[in-house]
């Protein structure tokens, strides 16, 4: 049967073939609006209340724009740049760094087990926003881990699969209506807040809990797990960025929608919790300023977290479809969708506790992250001088120019290795032991330029003489 237009275009928008100027949905606002309701409505208050557990806010708000700038800025580099230039799906981009093979394996390490933990996650907080609204109505106690959040969150992860399931444009109608009203409702906590304590009083307050005597110590600490923030949009902003009609469009709008979101979000987290004593949003956001208050904030941060939790889901499918098996590029969207879907649906039925170790977890994705932000960088911008073959990324796996070894690139993958030890020797996130070299140079920033610099000399020294990779002469 001879494929129509719609076809293709639906083929483009699935990952499945570049997407061409005319058929992008994003301008700079829209991409804007898109980062910036992704940004809120994720992780946002509950790294800001985290970062109030080792910092007073004055120190935190530093570590929070520190550690979120430079994290963001890598990650767009290395995945919004070729995504937004070609219009390419970024795990078919992968494939320039780590092998027609290899790009399967970062895809399961990095996306795979990222997303399917932060759907759960955030279908819990959802379900703990409708447990606290519930109990608002009611004049009730909340119950965080109770009957209602699972159910809640069962059903956040069910609506999250209908909307993605209706494709991007759905998506785009959803961040246009939420990212605005989040903006709003996030200074308008921040004026509360203000009106109960003075600036001066807000500044003056202490961390909840410093887990060490020595000040440097945990103001690190709390830029590292601002960077990991900022590390964590690696599988994600992507496969967004080539939804947009420029490559200066595919990047600056992390700036204004990633960062500048991500970090106001932060910041009334961090305030919030220094000021109410809890770092758990869907707890301090009841006390914050009464009862139409609680209501009017919970309740758009259970929808907020419904539009984070269809971008993210959105991107990994599009990935999934690219690096799985034929026969599983064969299925129909809705039903890879509902596929993917079943794991969260598990961990909210058996592991509700997982949402209380979030901040482990997100730390842990950045001795990931920052490798493989910093191989994309020395591998696009420095050996390939921003130039891909568009034809090969797309060839059958026996005939890719990006083949290198058996479909594997083990320079990559050695890269990606060096990265996560250097990190783990620096810092280790479940522990929060450290060596005396990351109290200057956190462990993300060394993980990065380790990894990209072990990456840039090995091919430099191996790969172009061995013939992989397509790599341009000198």
């Amino acid at each position: 049967m001879a494929k129509t237009t719609a076809d293709f275009r639906a083929a483009a928008e699935r990952g499945d073939a570049p997407l061409l100027p005319a058929e992008r949905l994003w301008g700079f606002w829209e991409f804007s609006y898109a980062n910036a309701a992704l940004a809120i409505a994720t992780w946002a208050f509950l790294i800001g209340g985290a970062v109030g557990l080792f910092v007073g806010p004055k120190e935190g708000i530093a570590a929070i724009v520190i550690g979120n700038i430079i994290g963001v800025v890598l990650t767009a580099l290395a995945t919004c740049a070729p995504a937004g230039k070609y219009g390419i799906e970024q795990f078919i981009a992968l494939r320039s760094q780590f092998g027609t093979h290899g790009s399967r394996l970062v895809y399961v390490l990095a996306v795979v087990f990222l997303t399917m933990g932060w759907l759960a996650v955030l279908a819990m907080m959802f379900g703990r926003s409708i447990d606290g609204l519930t109990a608002i109505v009611g004049s009730t106690e909340a119950s965080p881990t109770g009957v209602k959040m699972t159910i809640a969150a069962l059903g956040a992860i069910l609506l999250t699969w209908f909307i993605v399931a209706r494709g991007p444009t759905s998506i785009k109608i959803f961040n246009m209506v939420v990212s605005p009203a989040l903006a709003v409702l996030m200074v308008w906590m921040l004026y509360l807040l203000l009106s109960k304590h003075s600036f001066a009083d807000l500044m003056a307050m202490p961390a909840l809990a410093p887990p060490f005597e020595d000040s440097t110590l945990n103001f690190i600490i709390a830029i590292e797990v601002n960077l990991a923030a900022g590390f964590s949009w690696w599988p994600y902003i992507g496969n967004l960025g080539r939804l947009t009609k420029t490559e200066r469009t595919a990047f600056w709008p992390n700036i204004l929608g990633i960062f500048a979101a991500a970090a106001l979000g932060e910041i009334v987290g961090l305030l919030a919790a220094v000021a109410l004593g809890q770092s758990d949003p869907t707890i301090w956001m009841t006390q914050i300023g009464g009862l139409a208050v609680g209501l009017i904030a919970l309740g758009f941060v259970a929808f907020a977290n419904i539009t984070s939790m269809a971008n993210i889901l959105y991107t990994s499918i599009v990935g999934l479809r690219q690096v799985g098996t034929e026969g599983l590029r064969k299925l129909r969207w809705e039903v890879i969708l509902g596929l993917f879907c079943v794991i969260p649906l598990i961990l909210v039925l058996f592991f509700p506790g997982m949402y209380d170790g979030f901040f482990i977890f997100l730390v842990w994705t950045s001795a990931l992250n920052s490798a493989l932000a910093g191989i994309g960088i020395a591998d696009y911008f420095f050996l390939r001088r921003q130039k891909l073959d568009l034809r090969g990324l797309h060839a059958p796996d026996d005939r890719s120019p990006y083949r290198f070894l058996g479909g594997f690139n083990p320079i990559g993958l050695c890269a990606l290795a060096v990265g996560f030890v250097v990190y783990v020797w620096i810092f280790n996130p479940q522990t929060l032991e450290s060596a005396a070299v990351f109290k200057y140079l956190t462990a993300s920033i060394p993980s990065c330029l380790a990894a990209g610099l072990v990456h840039f000399r090995l091919t430099k020294a191996f790969a172009r003489a061995a013939g992989w990779g397509a790599y341009p002469r000198a």
